[in-house]
Order: structure tokens, then sequence, then C-alpha cells
């Protein structure tokens, strides 16, 4: 519930205060909004812990909305930061999705 109201906040002051020198707007607003909008998505699939394909065809679904939120900002607000910051995180998500196949693969092969 708290996170909900922290992205609600975020984006509220990333609507308030469009025109703030660039290097404040990245770390006052568009790094935290870009993890708040991230940390749903992970405490969403923390809550629902599912097994079920139905559920990674969801989850598989829902990472791509967060291009779509960056463009969202890039396109109406004309604003790169806060892409950025998405970009960071989907490869962090990237690279632990990497790693964790290739854990996969090696036991698969082990045998």
């Amino acid at each position: 519930m708290l996170l909900v109201i922290n992205f609600i906040q975020l984006t509220f002051a990333y609507v308030r205060f469009p025109n703030k020198p660039r290097n404040m707007h990245i770390a006052v607003v568009a790094g935290p909004l870009a993890f708040s909008f991230v940390a749903l998505f992970w405490d969403g699939a923390a809550a629902v812990h599912s097994k079920h394909p139905a559920a990674h065809i969801a989850a598989n679904v829902f990472v791509w909305t967060w291009a779509v939120y960056g463009l969202f900002y890039l396109i109406v607000f004309k604003d790169w930061a806060i892409g950025f910051a998405l970009a960071a995180l989907t490869a962090g998500k990237f690279y632990a999705f990497f790693f964790y196949a290739m854990i996969l693969v090696r036991r698969l092969l082990t045998f």
C-alpha cells in the first residue's frame, strides 16, 4: 500500500515540477519514479507467487509495459531521464535473467 502511495506522490511531483535542473530532476523525481514503477511489478510478482503458465505469460506481457511507460514520458514530457532510469533497471533484470538461464542450461547439460 505504501508503495502505491509513493508511486502516486512521485507521479504528481513529476507532473508538477517538470522544469527543474536536470541533476535535481534525475535524483529527486525520475530515478525514484522509475524504481517505484518497477517495484510495483516486483511486489506484485511476490504477492502472486504462481508457477502456472498463465502467470508466466502475464509476466512477460507486463514486462513490456516498462517500455511503454518510458515512451509515454519521452513523448508527452520530452524527458529522457526516466527513460535512462528504466533502461538501467531493465538491464539489471536482463542480466539477472541471463545468469539464471545460464545456470539452468548448465544443469540440463550435466545430466
